[in-house]
């Protein structure tokens, strides 16, 4: 009995240390995973919404071996408008294709060839620090987090293992005097950003990027260079160039937009969405007027 036991025990303690040195071996960088896993932060405007505000988009990422096509929901809400905010957005759904290259290059185990897989919750706070004057920047610091509850995992569609992240964005508005122009407007960003790799280490990146932003009346045009750098170097210093075109109304603001992976992000990938503020959901907190910034 007690050989038995000796037997059952090592193999337990050896399947462990398989497995163990098999997520060991797992790249937890945007290279090696699917288009959502780890995407490069958005710069945005660097504003804080008057009002609630409930997006949904689908995009289409393809090249390299990989296609996905995806909805995705975001959301939100100024608890003081143009001063705080809560956001959050989530990859609901994603169908994915592979090729097995692209299998053998993830060393996903299983003969899998397609898929489908729910994305990670994001949450966000957003505070401005300085109000944009005419000769002074907005600035706005945001924290956030990502949960683990992206699916499939082993099949190198999310990671298994949370991240956070923090950033401050400085923009300025230059008023354009034109028939077709109205504003320009730069926004710079650096952060950082931090999430899981294996149960005894994690990965650290700072985070960088710049929106040229172009707009009249009815018609906003941005286009963005941004990505982050890890330390571990293993295809964790991804690079991506974005364009955006949305058109804006009262009621709906429809946009289109294009990315393409420069560096360690494989990827093309077409979104197409729309933004719905609501005045009903905002919330109405008072503030008192000589704690604003002026």
């Amino acid at each position: 009995m007690f050989y038995k036991w000796t037997f059952l025990g090592f193999v337990f303690l050896m399947s462990y240390c398989f497995s163990l040195s098999a997520q060991q071996n797992v790249k937890y960088s945007p290279a090696y995973f699917g288009p959502n896993a780890m995407p490069v932060p958005e710069v945005t405007d660097g504003k804080i919404p008057d009002y609630t505000e409930i997006g949904f988009s689908t995009d289409y990422s393809f090249g390299f071996g990989d296609k996905t096509l995806a909805w995705r929901i975001d959301a939100e809400i100024p608890l003081l408008p143009k001063f705080v905010s809560i956001k959050a957005w989530m990859v609901v759904h994603e169908f994915f294709w592979i090729t097995p290259e692209v299998r053998r290059l993830r060393e996903i185990d299983t003969p899998i060839t397609s898929g489908w897989a729910t994305g990670d919750f994001y949450a966000q706070t957003r505070i401005t620090l300085l109000r944009e004057t005419k000769y002074r920047p907005q600035l706005i610091a945001s924290i956030g987090i990502k949960t683990a509850s992206g699916g499939k995992f082993e099949h190198r569609r999310y990671f298994d293992n949370p991240a956070y992240f923090f950033d401050v964005s400085v923009a300025k508005s230059f008023p354009v005097n034109s028939k077709i122009l109205n504003d320009i407007r730069l926004v710079g960003d650096v952060g950082f950003l931090c999430w899981g790799t294996t149960s005894s280490s994690q990965d650290d990146a700072g985070m960088y990027g710049l929106n040229l932003i172009l707009s009249n009346s009815f018609l906003t045009f941005d286009n963005q260079i941004a990505g982050y750098w890890g330390r571990l170097n293993n295809g964790d210093r991804p690079l991506i160039y974005q364009t955006k075109l949305t058109y804006n109304h009262k009621v709906i603001n429809i946009f289109f937009q294009y990315q393409y992976g420069i560096m360690d992000f494989p990827y093309h990938q077409i979104r197409l969405g729309f933004v719905v503020p609501i005045k009903v959901l905002t919330p109405r907190y008072k503030i008192n007027p000589l704690h604003t910034a002026r």
